[in-house]
């Protein structure tokens, strides 16, 4: 303390600063902020801060540290200067010349000292008000810049706007580009800057244009208009450029590469030659583009290319961009079989990682989308991915991008991943109306359908997803869109009135207009669809006009049908001809109806449907033998069913019944799971029920769950022949229209 006072007034720190800490340690400024001072600000996206007068070093003073019990002492101005022992001039005497260089040389050491740096900043800004050159301020743009000094290179753009303005003569293009750039790294945007260049395009150099639609392109939409007025010019200098101008106007360009297609296709003979020599964030630079641009067969190539040279330098990328990697490479049917193999060498190598927690969510989302695209199945992999989901809920609930919840849930859902833990998250986020009506209409269709291939139900979500669609009913402008919607309600058995009722009228109208084009295969499909999710809720037994609903579906040859489709079609004849045969009758392809479900091929595809269950297939089949029951497995009711008895008890009971297997696809998961809810059958499954009752058969449900609860084999008995007393109690339909009424009140 006394040793301070007494010290020159250059040594002597100012009161509050470099104090030691209790601990003996300083207090590094920039820490914790300055007396009257806030803490550091946030960092902005060009990595300056968003907002902040001077410039703070992080690093203690130079010289050695204090003695025991004393204080830092601050060096004289010529070692904070970077000087060679002379001291400088006082900063009231400095020139612009002079003042800039000591702002550099500063900033260079990361001695921005606050009480020093804010008389330097009024200082330059004073001098560069008096007339200063436009490289003199060009020179103090880019030394503010490298200071992050952003609000001092603020305060100076308006004396720029005035030369500018004023005397733009005196304003060389490649002075007012480094201005350009300056301002670009203190994320501040100034349009005079910009149509200054852009009124004199023919008169930039290729590097010079290149950094304008560079510093452009980082500002998005605010700059759109003067990049497409850029955009003949960049492809003009295309030849002149070397790699590095190529570079950057391909980043410049690259938010709307679509738009921008010709400069890229002037470029690439340029790039593509040189890959093996580009950067990593070059080499994804370059296959965003290839995957924006993948409708021709350059670009097709350029993206094998890109995704073979990053196989090759897989062990030596980040968890970042090996993430991008996998954004960039979802699946296209046009894509070569590097796209793949760049999928999987991710897949191995955060297989192999420890730590996945530097990921982001939106990281995340990406993978488990490019792992669905591909049918990909690494099920050790998204286990943790699916925690890491879960653990960041919070995030993903409130990231500006409000469909990744929605495309995490799609992307489980097309992996079939069954015991995923996001999907019932999903459902509980979806639970909130309010929180549901801010994804789009198409998202919420995307999210229902999900969570019906997962075979999850939550009445109120889908109840609160209907009511959202009834609500803009008319943004279904194709059947491919809402057939899979009405297919999610009817595999979980939920038969929301609004919505059947609104999409059997919707379709109607498209018939009348003439309007779906069957020669289409997806359209022929999407509508076998949905007129057998109209079947399945008894719309069939509802409205003879069910028949011109018939014709369409059955209306494509069945020979040019998908299996899952071929199964789907032979499943509504059944239901049709078994439950409305006066329907049926008024079909104008009778016959087709009939061969739908007794034709040759048909016939194979339903009896050789392997058993969703096969280990409680064999399990169950073992108990038999071992109780002495005589039965029979899969057993085809008759020649035209459209399902097979798992396992037939006729010559155990001496009546038609019989034992059906529920597994994971048969049963739907209800509620949330700490809610205590029993599972219920799934649409298909009823409608199995359903068909087998018809046919006189009485059904007992031997479910996966419930039977791995029994170890012993007389607790099996027990159970099976409980279920066999309940099956003979069910009543039989008194006609085939009564199993059709009882679905469209259900």
């Amino acid at each position: 303390g006394s040793a301070a006072a007494s010290a020159p007034a250059w040594r002597r720190p100012p009161p509050g600063l470099w104090r030691r800490a209790a601990a003996g340690r300083p207090a590094w400024p920039g820490a914790r902020g300055f007396a009257g001072l806030e803490a550091a600000p946030a960092v902005g996206p060009a990595g300056l801060p968003e907002a902040v007068a001077l410039g703070v070093s992080d690093k203690p003073p130079a010289g050695p540290p204090p003695a025991a019990g004393g204080e830092w002492s601050r060096p004289p101005p010529e070692v904070a200067s970077g000087g060679s022992g002379a001291a400088s001039p006082p900063v009231h005497e400095l020139n612009l010349r002079q003042a800039i260089d000591l702002v550099r040389r500063q900033s260079a050491a990361g001695e921005m000292h606050p009480e020093e740096a804010q008389p330097l900043v009024e200082r330059c800004l004073a001098l560069a008000g008096e007339g200063a050159s436009c490289d003199e301020l060009a020179d103090l743009a880019e030394a503010f810049a490298a200071a992050r000094l952003r609000l001092a290179l603020r305060d100076l753009m308006p004396v720029v706007s005035v030369k500018l303005r004023d005397q733009p003569e005196l304003a060389p293009l490649p002075s007012v580009v480094r201005l350009l750039t300056a301002t670009g790294r203190g994320a501040l945007f100034y349009i005079d800057l910009f149509e200054f260049c852009g009124d004199q395009l023919a008169a930039l150099s290729p590097g010079d244009l290149a950094t304008y639609v560079y510093e452009g392109g980082r500002h998005g939409l605010r700059c759109r208009h003067l990049l497409d007025a850029a955009l003949r010019r960049a492809v003009e200098l295309v030849p002149q450029m070397g790699l590095g101008d190529v570079m950057r106007t391909w980043q410049g360009f690259v938010r709307f590469s679509r738009d921008r297609r010709e400069f890229y296709v002037a470029a690439l003979p340029k790039v593509r030659p040189e890959l093996g020599t580009l950067h990593v964030p070059h080499l994804l630079l370059a296959m965003r583009v290839a995957r924006d641009l993948k409708g021709m067969d350059d670009f097709i190539d350029l993206h094998a290319a890109c995704a073979t040279e990053l196989i090759v330098r897989m062990d030596s990328l980040s968890l970042a961009e090996s993430a991008q990697c996998l954004a960039l490479c979802n699946f296209y049917m046009r894509y070569r079989a590097q796209a793949q193999g760049l999928v999987r060498s991710v897949e191995r190598k955060w297989s192999r990682t420890d730590d996945l927690a530097p990921l982001q969510v939106v990281e995340v989302v990406d993978a488990l989308q490019a792992f669905a695209s591909w049918g990909m199945k690494p099920t050790p992999l998204v286990d943790r991915l699916d925690d890491l989901l879960v653990e960041r809920q919070v995030e993903l609930k409130y990231s500006g991008n409000v469909s990744l919840w929605v495309v995490a849930t799609q992307s489980m859902a097309r992996m079939e991943h069954m015991t995923a833990k996001w999907p019932r998250v999903a459902m509980e986020l979806a639970r909130d109306p309010l929180f549901l009506e801010k994804i789009s209409f198409y998202q919420q269709c995307d999210l229902v359908t999900a969570l019906g291939r997962m075979r999850l139900f939550d009445e109120a979500v889908y109840d609160g997803v209907a009511d959202l669609l009834v609500s803009d009913f008319g943004l279904f402008k194709e059947v491919q869109d809402l057939a899979p919607v009405l297919w999610a309600y009817a595999t979980t058995n939920h038969f929301h009135k609004g919505l059947f009722d609104s999409a059997y009228d919707l379709i109607v109208t498209w018939l009348e207009a003439e309007q779906l084009n069957l020669s289409r295969r997806d359209v022929a499909s999407s509508m076998i669809q949905a007129v057998w999710a109209l079947a399945v809720a008894g719309y069939h037994t509802r409205y003879e006009s069910f028949a011109a609903f018939l014709d369409y579906a059955v209306f494509t040859d069945i020979a040019s049908l998908r299996v899952p489709h071929m199964r789907r079609l032979a499943q509504l004849a059944d239901v049709v001809l078994s439950e409305a045969p006066q329907v049926a009758s008024l079909c104008q392809f009778p016959d087709r109806l009939e061969a739908a479900r007794g034709d040759q091929r048909v016939r194979r595809i339903v009896s050789s449907d392997p058993s969703g269950e096969p280990e409680l297939m064999q399990g169950l089949r073992s108990t038999l033998q071992q109780l002495g029951w005589p039965h029979e497995a899969f057993l085809m009711p008759d020649d035209s069913a459209a399902f097979y008895i798992d396992i037939s008890l006729a010559k155990h009971t001496g009546q038609k019944v019989g034992l059906l297997l529920a597994g994971r696809y048969e049963m739907l998961t209800v509620g949330l799971p700490g809610e205590a809810h029993p599972p219920r059958e799934t649409g298909l499954f009823a409608l199995a029920r359903r068909l087998h009752a018809s046919r006189g058969w009485r059904t007992a449900v031997v479910d996966l769950s419930s039977w791995a609860a029994l170890p012993t084999l007389e607790q099996r008995r027990a159970y099976l022949e409980d279920a066999v007393a309940r099956a003979l109690k069910e009543p039989l339909p008194a006609q085939a229209t009564d199993a059709g009424a009882a679905a469209v009140g259900a």
